[in-house]
């Protein structure tokens, strides 16, 4: 005589739930593994946003401080000297370690040096570069304006060449 073993329908067998975490653990872990390389991808494009607002915005401070200047001198092929439209003798120049900076070189005995583009719209870890500034004929050329990741040699955004109209050309008047 043959037996026969009902089974309950009320539940899963042991074999049905380990074959369910199985298929669970390796989901979560396919899962957990593309984790880190969304993040990833998220902070290049944040970062490449931020490189674009900042060339914008350091293109129009440049062109706001430059443009009505005067007394134009090349000290350096980083460094330009000028007169502000506030009266005031200014230098313009770029730190490998902050970015571009203005420095006021008035001889008041204060140290005013600050930052073309404050921090906080430089980010933290981007800052603006260039390769060279030159006053010449009413115009002020910057070569290889770009904006570089801070402790490293990544590149957002770089612009070959970018030309300033003086607009108050008084000294070439003369």
């Amino acid at each position: 005589m043959k037996q026969t073993f009902k089974r309950s329908k009320q539940g899963f067998t042991l074999a049905e739930t380990l074959l369910a975490m199985l298929i669970l653990l390796m989901v979560s872990g396919l899962m957990a593994s593309g984790i880190p390389t969304a993040i990833n991808i998220y902070h290049k494009i944040v970062d490449a946003s931020n490189a674009q607002a900042l060339i914008s915005t350091t293109m129009t401070e440049l062109r706001d401080k430059l443009a009505l200047a005067q007394d134009f001198e090349n000290s350096s092929a980083t460094v330009i000297t000028y007169t502000g439209d506030n009266g005031r003798k200014h230098e313009l120049s770029f730190d490998e370690n902050v970015g571009i900076y203005i420095n006021d070189i008035t001889g008041d005995g204060q140290d005013d040096s600050r930052l073309l583009v404050s921090d906080p719209a430089a980010s933290k870890n981007l800052y603006v570069s260039f390769d060279s500034i030159k006053y010449e004929e009413g115009v002020v050329a910057v070569k290889n304006l770009k904006v570089k990741r801070k402790n490293s040699t990544v590149e957002y955004v770089e612009i070959d060449e970018y030309m300033i109209k003086v607009l108050n050309r008084q000294q070439d008047d003369e």
